[in-house]
């Protein structure tokens, strides 16, 4: 992944722990998985609220972030 790609998803992950509702995730339906967009990627994480925390899971192109494991 090109540099500013990576710095660009660091990014948003700093801005989705500093203030989420400004973030805009989304939740992803029939999954406990929630969605943040960064371009044309995507990076799928789950909420753990008791320990203010968020676990990313997943962080790829679009079309294929999807396919494969449905935490």
């Amino acid at each position: 992944m090109p540099r500013h790609e990576q710095e660009h998803i660091l990014g948003a992950l700093k801005q989705l722990e500093d203030n989420p509702e400004e973030a805009r995730p989304e939740p992803l339906a029939g999954r406990t998985a929630w969605k943040l967009r960064v371009g044309g990627r995507r990076i799928l994480f789950i909420p753990d609220r008791e320990r203010k925390l968020f676990i990313v899971t997943t962080i790829g192109p679009r079309g294929d972030v999807y396919k494969g494991s449905r935490p």
